[in-house]
């Protein structure tokens, strides 16, 4: 198979696609077990989901991840070579690891300033509707009672959204956009307001944006995906560790 990345960016929608409707799928699944019917669930799905169980929207959340992110890149990757040269071109080294840990970590109060100032920005009222949508369906995932909800969040929320995002938007979406523009940093930069604007989360873009701003340069300058994946692992995993000793005080 040629290695055009036009092409790959095509491929890649319609593996996502197809997973988004494997992930729904599912849920319809999880929500007919639930005691829902099909036009149930074609009024309201949004408030359907708020009266799922934390376990159940765990399921949902993991199959959507798994489906419409995993998948994807691994299809992907299976049928581009090229793909699968550019994740790993350097091999692992624990002292640049500790770099990046550190660029993060001084990165951090750049990210709260960031939210700060997203804030200010004014936005349409869907914006605002559809934001206080998410923190109500985020705060019900959240709803721990146990520690074996907490090691199923660091996996829902933590580890799989880690491997699949980093896969997709840095592995895959910077390296085509570098091979299209001939250029690492416009690449770096539009795949950081992709990896933003996905999450559908308006009030939060900036953050989020810097955020993939610096995993992509990680990735960017060592060549090796897996520093970029562990650190969105341990930012996400750190969140859900933190939600779940706020909820049990």
């Amino acid at each position: 198979m040629t290695n055009n990345p036009f092409l790959d960016i095509l491929r890649l929608i319609s593996f996502v696609i197809l997973g988004l409707l494997c992930s729904n799928l599912i849920t319809t699944i999880i929500l007919f077990n639930g005691g829902y019917n099909l036009e149930d669930i074609r009024q309201g799905s949004s408030q359907i989901l708020m009266n799922l169980s934390s376990n159940q929207l765990m399921v949902a959340q993991l199959s959507s991840h798994i489906c419409g992110l995993i998948l994807p890149a691994f299809l992907l990757t299976k049928f581009s070579p090229s793909i699968k040269e550019s994740l790993l071109v350097n091999s692992w080294q624990a002292s640049n690891f500790l770099k990046y840990i550190l660029l993060l970590l001084l990165a951090l109060p750049l990210v709260s300033y960031s939210a700060y100032l997203n804030q200010l920005i004014p936005l349409p009222e869907w914006m605002h509707s559809n934001e206080d949508k998410l923190q109500d369906l985020i705060k019900k995932l959240l709803d721990f009672k146990n520690i074996g909800q907490l090691i199923l969040a660091i996996v829902t929320i933590g580890i799989i959204p880690g491997i699949g995002e980093e896969w997709i938007f840095r592995g895959i979406l910077q390296t085509r956009f570098a091979l299209i523009f001939k250029n690492q940093w416009i690449a770096l930069v539009l795949a950081s307001v992709l990896f933003s604007a996905i999450h559908m989360q308006f009030e939060g873009f900036l953050p989020r944006f810097i955020l993939g701003f610096i995993l992509g340069y990680v990735f960017m300058h060592s060549k090796n995906l897996w520093y970029s994946i562990i650190l969105h692992m341990l930012f996400n995993s750190v969140q859900v560790v933190a939600a779940y000793f706020w909820v049990q005080t």
